[in-house]
């Protein structure tokens, strides 16, 4: 396959393309996808605004015995409005503190501001180990009463990554905003795939490891999307063009827009990752018309 890219001198960039429905090193190791704020039109809201979690837990500890043992949790809604819907993710530790698994729970707990509810979550029955010393949960996706959504899918992480408590709120925020932008010309390059602007806005010298590409009707709405992983240098605030992603012959009908997201870059040989640039319902960022 080829894949060109043009600086001031030509560099080729070896990167491998897969749909979205077939496995690629770029998806989350799971099928479940935190919703998201679908009204918003900003991917991530300022940092001096950004709330990294809007829900309170503590671990209750086991409710029950044998078959009907479940973890208990106290959820607290810190937000400003009533909750209606929230997609938790219990993580489950070993005696010596060590993830060993999760479990994805969506909910309808209809909690107020300010008010805390109690719920049983995550695995129970003989699914519960024994290995099972200690748990807790994070909260990373909420419908509030009025229809809007809340996200960050930053919480969402593999039992490999996962230490007790989670990140911080001052680890969560160096994961939010993008490293580089990008911008589809509206061409396609002589492969007959879309070419796209990336520009680094990072400051620093990085590589790009996953970009995203998302595909829009005239209406604004989803059709599908793409992701290429790519080995593709950039020097700090370097503009390069980029062909990749679906032939123009092959897209599915109907396709008006298409947008590219970086959700995974390696700068100084250290990887940065933002989860909310890479989600399934992304909302199209230009206006359905333009």
């Amino acid at each position: 396959m080829r894949i060109r890219t043009w600086f001031t001198m030509m560099i080729v960039a070896t990167v491998l393309v897969g749909c979205d429905n077939e496995d690629s090193a770029a998806k989350p190791d799971d099928e479940a996808s935190a919703e998201t704020k679908s009204d918003d039109k900003k991917i991530n809201a300022p940092k001096s605004n950004r709330k990294t979690r809007v829900v309170s837990t503590k671990s209750l500890g086991v409710d029950g015995t044998g078959d009907k043992r479940q973890f208990r949790f106290a959820l607290t809604n810190d937000g400003k409005k009533e909750i209606q819907w929230a997609q938790t993710w219990v993580y489950y530790y070993d005696d010596k503190g060590k993830c060993v698994s999760r479990y994805p729970h969506s909910i309808m707990p209809k909690i107020k501001p300010g008010a805390t509810a109690e719920k049983n979550l995550g695995f129970d029955g003989k699914k519960f180990k024994k290995e099972f010393v200690s748990a807790d949960v994070e909260i990373s996706s909420v419908k509030w009463a009025d229809g809007t959504r809340w996200a960050n899918e930053n919480l969402v992480q593999g039992t490999s990554e996962r230490s007790v408590g989670g990140p911080s709120h001052a680890e969560l925020m160096k994961l939010e905003g993008e490293k580089v932008t990008g911008k589809w010309t509206g061409d396609y390059g002589e492969d007959d795939k879309p070419v796209f602007e990336l520009t680094n806005v990072s400051g620093k010298a990085l590589t790009v490891k996953t970009l995203w590409i998302y595909y829009y009707g005239a209406d604004g709405k989803s059709l599908h999307r793409d992701v290429a992983n790519l080995s593709l240098k950039l020097k700090a605030g370097a503009t390069v063009k980029h062909e990749t992603g679906t032939e123009k012959s092959k897209l599915k009908k109907g396709v008006k827009h298409i947008e590219p997201s970086v959700s995974r870059v390696k700068v100084g040989g250290k990887a940065w990752e933002n989860r909310n640039l890479a989600r399934t319902d992304r909302p199209m960022q230009g206006k359905a018309g333009d």
